[in-house]
């Protein structure tokens, strides 16, 4: 069934009035991902209230784990970048998507994120990244 443009339900799940802590950390699809890139860092992902607290919270998993100053917000905003277009794509394109294509275009993001403004080529790989991402967070 094809949600009508012009619905305030969520574009994914249809069955509520999207809004930022529905879409970007409640339902369940959402969870998962957020799940999924917890799991790829090492952590474990708790349930939070508003995307504030999200922030936060990611901001002090990394700091925890000595991930560098600059860097220690952006696997959060690759997420939240991530599922922000995925939604445009959605509601605008009909775009399809799996949270398996999710969670890799945010890795994806993220690599490209780490060499941002720099005119080098990456010492390192996309695989050695999403092996150990922590340790290029780090440097």
């Amino acid at each position: 069934m094809a949600i009508p443009a012009d619905s305030l339900n969520c574009i994914l799940c249809d069955n509520c009035v999207e809004n930022t802590r529905h879409f970007f950390l409640s339902y369940g699809v959402v969870k998962k991902v957020w799940w999924e890139v917890a799991v790829w860092v090492g952590e474990k992902e708790k349930d939070v209230e508003d995307c504030k607290t999200n922030f936060l919270d990611w901001h002090n998993i990394f700091r925890l784990k000595k991930v560098t100053k600059g860097k220690d917000g952006m696997i959060w905003l690759a997420c939240v970048w991530t599922l922000w277009i995925l939604r445009n794509g959605v509601r605008f394109r009909k775009d399809r998507w799996s949270i398996n294509d999710i969670v890799w275009n945010i890795k994806a993001l993220a690599w490209k994120w780490m060499f941002c403004g720099k005119i080098a080529h990456p010492n390192f790989s996309y695989y050695e990244f999403v092996m150990d991402p922590l340790f290029f967070l780090s440097l």
